[in-house]
């Protein structure tokens, strides 16, 4: 695993009991038609699990998995890939082998271009009805050719159902002994906060917030040509205290730091647990990340069934239902995240009500400043870890 293909993890804490929504529904012994969904613990909310069952046939039945984390997961993707003879050599630890093929696996955008570029992933067809509700940014994201690259004319390889984005949350108490409170990126260079902030563990990310605050793509082929990029990193030596993967909240907690960066998905939860936290989408704009709906390309033997390419009114129904308007609510209070269908850059009426609108969401004007972490070509990689190694921290939490 290279620097880049290491995840940008996001913990996501899971409101109750998953125990309701995972337990086998009283349907028919032997069922027409199964679904089998696997996705990440804390991303999709037990009730909307429960909701969709509620509309299935009796004959019908959703068989729901959930993995503790991303990379488990994507190890998963990988073990169904691999043909079952024990002549494969690949030894994928942590993956249960007797896990039954899923039909949907939900996948952060982060991990689309390796899992295309490795098969792991079925192209989808052609889905009127369905994707054409999205906001046409998705598409921008979504289709890749072959290669994992970005290509507008290419196929679409997932279909959202969340995202969420990078925020600045801080100490209260620390906040109100300075008199003033964070809003901007560049918030994080404040001599008066010297070692007492904390950044993701991740290059792209950590980079990416620095040239957002210097109003610069976070995708820049050319980092270094941005103007004020070379003085934030000699001030990031001195200005962070620590490059936090998950563990970032604690030292707020204990006023050791007292301003982090991390995703919203996570942070809100938190912050119904800890009234001392507050948290802020910082100006001009931030970074995006997104929970997306995967085909599985499986390895067929004479014991395996690969997936049909073609959809059945069964994954078309799974899929629909998460770009319903009326699960946007939910999805904000249950899931700690916000509708694919709330991604867009101008206000439309599925733009939520103020009274119900995610306090975390960006607004109109910062989405149109946000962006997606997308694919760089082997010269930029190596560019961004080069300016990586420059900040002192150049391992990556691969959990």
């Amino acid at each position: 695993m290279t620097l880049f293909d290491a995840p940008i993890r996001r913990r996501a804490l899971l409101a109750g009991s998953l125990a309701l929504a995972l337990s086998p529904l009283a349907c028919a012994q032997s069922p027409d038609q199964v679904l089998r969904v696997l996705f990440l613990k804390g991303s999709v909310a037990p009730r909307l699990v429960q909701g969709f069952r509620e509309q299935l046939a009796p004959v019908t039945q959703l068989k729901p998995q959930v993995s503790s984390g991303i990379d488990t997961l994507f190890r998963q993707l990988q073990q169904w890939h691999q043909p079952a003879e024990p002549s494969s050599g690949l030894r994928l630890p942590l993956v249960n082998r007797a896990t039954p093929l899923a039909d949907w696996v939900g996948l952060g955008d982060y991990w689309l271009t390796a899992a295309i570029q490795q098969e792991l992933i079925q192209p989808l067809p052609e889905m009127p009805g369905i994707i054409d509700v999205l906001p046409a940014r998705w598409r921008s994201l979504l289709a890749r050719n072959p290669q994992g690259d970005l290509s507008e004319n290419a196929p679409l390889w997932a279909v959202p159902y969340r995202w969420g984005s990078l925020v600045l949350v801080y100490n209260r108490r620390a906040f109100q002994r300075l008199g003033w409170e964070p809003t901007h990126w560049q918030d994080l260079w404040r001599p008066e906060l010297a070692k007492r902030v904390s950044l993701p563990r991740h290059p792209r990310l950590a980079l990416g917030l620095m040239l957002k605050g210097l109003e610069a793509s976070a995708n820049h082929p050319d980092p270094e040509e941005v103007s004020g990029l070379t003085d934030l990193l000699a001030q990031g030596r001195s200005q962070i205290k620590t490059y936090a993967a998950t563990d970032y909240l604690q030292p707020l907690l204990r006023e050791d730091t007292w301003l982090a960066v991390g995703w919203s998905t996570d942070v809100l939860p938190r912050l119904e647990k800890y009234r001392q936290l507050a948290a802020v989408v910082p100006e001009p704009g931030t970074l995006l990340s997104a929970d997306l709906w995967v085909r599985p390309n499986a390895a067929t033997s004479a014991s395996e069934t690969a997936l049909s390419p073609q959809l059945t009114e069964l994954d078309r129904q799974w899929l629909a239902y998460w770009l319903k308007p009326e699960l946007a609510e939910t999805l904000q209070i249950f899931a700690y995240g916000t509708s694919p269908l709330d991604l867009a850059e101008t206000a439309t009426a599925s733009t939520p009500a103020p009274s119900t609108q995610n306090r975390l969401m960006p607004t109109i004007q910062q989405r149109q400043n946000s962006e997606f972490v997308l694919p760089l070509s082997p010269t930029s990689q190596k560019v961004y870890a080069d300016l990586w190694s420059q900040l002192g921290a150049v391992s990556v939490d691969s959990n």
